[in-house]
């Protein structure tokens, strides 16, 4: 059987809500907005993934939350910074956008 990019998204995603996994990015989304700034292990250990393949894809779902107009914590006021950290660990900062 070969598969396609689309049915592995949607194969993705149908585990995804079957599992409840994303149930944490709620969670997540507030933690992060009350910190301003998170390393990418403790985003992960509060969504506890399966697997390393469905915690970045749950971390694209808090990404989403923050810069989609349509995600829950957007806000026109604010942006989400994803930075390198040491030991190729990303650091997701919340930040005040400048104003002109």
């Amino acid at each position: 059987m070969i598969s396609t990019g689309v049915s592995l998204r949607e194969f993705k995603r149908q585990y995804i809500r079957k599992w409840r996994l994303d149930d944490s990015v709620p969670e997540a989304c507030k933690m992060l907005t009350d910190e301003k700034n998170m390393q990418e292990n403790e985003l992960v250990e509060i969504l506890k993934p399966p697997s390393k393949y469905y915690a970045q894809a749950l971390l694209e779902r808090v990404i989403y939350h923050f810069t989609n107009p349509n995600g829950d914590y957007y806000r026109k006021t604010h942006k989400l910074l994803v930075k390198e950290g040491t030991k190729k660990n990303k650091i997701f900062v919340v930040d005040r956008k400048d104003s002109f």
